[in-house]
Formats: structure tokens, C-alpha cells, sequence
């Protein structure tokens, strides 16, 4: 099974781009599952309480992958790297998770890289404070309490994440998504997997 991941900031419009890949193109998507996590959302953006148990959870619904019997290529939301990357150090700085969970949560992200890689990652490039725009818009519950600043850390470590894979020589495409229809990003993610290769 081929993995492909798509990363991006809160509100750059991952969930939409995959859906419409799914819908107009017919590729097989995993999207991430905003509804159970919701308890855990609900609690990090209204109470400040501590990231560890939402950043386990994470880990264990999207990082350590099963096996999907008949199942042969997959685009998925958000890969380990760039959690790892981004979201892990964003809570440490914040103080929603301790130094040694931190470490803990550190060792859990290696060891998932070191078991399996994306075949491909896609970079949704967004502009912060388009992303509070589309937070605002699509209203979900909790989103309410998410701060600019907060968006703001999460660009620059993407950002930051980007050029280190790149650096890294790591498989990634990055698509800025500000002034495009959903139907222009999705067709540079088509053409691209199209010249790579991939099949559905």
C-alpha cells in the first residue's frame, strides 16, 4: 500500500481538498476523525488543559498505521512528520505538555518514521490569517477559542518543517492555496500523482 499525505496548517483546507479528490477524481481518502477527537478538542481549546492525552490519541489513530486489507494506494490527512514537526513542539512551547512527555511523545513519532514513510507528501501552503477566515467560517464546535498567535506558531513550524524535508530530500509537493479554487489545487495534486505514477 502506497501512502500519501496531505499537511497544512488548521483551516488551510486539507478535509475540502480530500474530499474533492474523492468525489472528482475517485481516490481513496482517509480523513482524520474530528468527531471523536472532539472531547479531547473541546478541553485543549476551552480549558488549556494538557495536549499529552489528545497528542496520544493522535498518535495511536493516525501514526501507527494497521494494515487496510484490499487496499491498495491511500491519501491521508496530515502525515507523522509534520506532526511530529509541528504540533508536538507547539504544545511543548505552549506548556500543554510537560518536558518529559514531550520525550515521551518525541520517541513515540521516531519510532512511527522509522516503521513507515509517506510515498509522497503534499504541503497545503496557507496564508495565517486566511486560516482564522476559514476557522470562523466553518464554525465548528470548540474552533471558537482558537487564537491568531496559536495559528501563526503552527505556519512558521510548517514552514520550518517544509524546508527541513525538502533539505531532507523527502518526496514533498507544495501547493500555496490562497487565490485558487478548490478545483485548481486539487488538479495540481492530480497532475502530480498522475506524473508520479499513482494509481487508485
Amino acid at each position: 500500500m502506497t501512502i500519501i499525505t496531505v499537511d497544512g496548517n488548521i483551516g488551510s483546507g486539507k478535509s475540502t481538498v480530500l474530499e474533492y479528490l474523492h468525489t472528482r477524481y475517485g481516490i481513496s481518502v482517509d480523513l482524520e476523525p474530528v468527531r471523536k477527537w472532539q472531547p479531547y478538542l473541546n478541553e485543549l481549546y476551552r480549558s488549556g488543559k494538557s495536549a499529552f492525552e489528545f497528542q496520544v490519541r493522535v498518535w495511536l489513530d493516525r501514526c501507527w498505521i494497521q494494515q487496510r486489507p484490499n487496499q491498495s494506494n491511500l491519501i491521508m490527512e496530515r502525515s507523522p512528520y509534520f506532526q511530529y514537526s509541528v504540533f508536538v513542539p507547539t504544545n511543548h512551547k505552549q506548556n500543554r505538555i510537560s518536558d518529559s512527555e514531550y520525550h515521551t511523545l518525541v520517541e513515540m513519532y521516531q519510532m512511527s518514521m522509522n516503521m513507515w514513510s509517506p510515498g509522497f507528501y503534499i504541503y497545503l501552503r496557507s496564508n495565517p490569517a486566511k486560516c482564522m477566515e476559514r476557522i470562523s467560517k466553518r464554525n465548528r464546535e470548540s474552533e471558537d477559542r482558537i487564537k491568531k498567535e496559536y495559528i501563526q506558531d503552527l505556519h512558521d513550524l510548517h514552514e520550518q518543517a517544509y524546508l527541513w524535508a525538502v533539505m531532507q530530500q523527502k518526496p514533498i509537493l507544495c501547493i500555496d492555496v490562497e487565490g485558487k479554487t478548490i478545483e485548481q489545487i486539487c488538479s495540481e495534486i492530480y497532475q502530480a500523482l498522475c506524473a508520479m505514477g499513482y494509481q487508485k
